[in-house]
């Protein structure tokens, strides 16, 4: 179930609390060049959060261990900007949250070398991402500073650039991120058939019944209550049982 107070922040986790569902965010988010380095079957939650309680509104993040195919540990490190507009210092916000993804490791791994963790930035705003990926963008300097500035950059996943066909994968994560992707939209509703179209094909899954209701709180947070009666009767429709 998710938390109303925060509705972003809790359906995310809720999406990506089935493995399954996450190895296909992830799948769906890292470019091919990357990802025939890695071996999706071994990726595992790491029950974290690095966010601070005041930022949940903002942000929602999801870390993962996985091996690439050399064996190499590597982290991958999912943060979704849930505001309608992109936020500049982003990068910096990644920056934050690796330092005690390493510091952990360090504790439980002493001696060993630091893993690299791939950044992952979901956005699913109205206004369309304008800034560079690559932190040192943010630096205003000669190039003879640069080796004293840490760089790196993160992927962008930005739901507002992809066509509806282009979201692949098992339905329930498909339906998931079609909702995210029009959550903004003023004609959210007219979206509602053809999300719940695709969901019926993920009403077999074991938690099927959870994800529907943690789907619609998310969807009616957005919609208001002046919708509830014509989304009830859309329900019934697609899913009289």
């Amino acid at each position: 179930m998710i938390d109303i107070s925060r509705p972003h922040d809790s359906f995310f986790r809720f999406l990506v609390s089935k493995t399954e569902r996450a190895i296909g965010l992830i799948r769906l988010s890292i470019p091919p060049p990357i990802a025939k380095h890695i071996l999706f079957d071994t990726l595992t939650p790491v029950p974290d959060t690095f966010v601070d309680s005041q930022l949940r509104n903002r942000y929602s993040d999801a870390l993962f261990n996985v091996l690439t195919v050399s064996g190499c540990p590597t982290f991958i490190y999912s943060l979704v900007d849930h505001k309608s507009t992109p936020d500049l210092n982003v990068g910096l916000q990644l920056q934050r949250y690796y330092v005690p993804i390493w510091d952990k490791h360090i504790i439980n791994h002493p001696g060993s070398n630091l893993p690299p963790i791939i950044g992952i930035v979901l956005y699913h705003g109205k206004s369309p991402w304008k800034f560079d990926t690559n932190f040192i963008s943010r630096f205003q300097c000669k190039e003879s500073f640069h080796p004293y500035i840490p760089k790196f950059c993160y992927i962008l996943f930005d739901l507002s650039t992809l066509e509806d066909d282009q979201l692949f994968g098992e339905a329930d994560l498909r339906a998931a991120l079609l909702l995210m992707k029009y959550i903004y939209d003023p004609n959210l509703y007219k979206y509602v058939p053809m999300m719940l179209e695709v969901l019926q094909a993920a009403r077999d899954n074991p938690d099927f019944v959870a994800f529907f209701e943690a789907f619609m709180l998310y969807l009616m947070k957005h919609l208001g209550e002046e919708y509830r009666e014509d989304l009830t009767r859309i329900v019934y429709n697609k899913f009289p049982e």
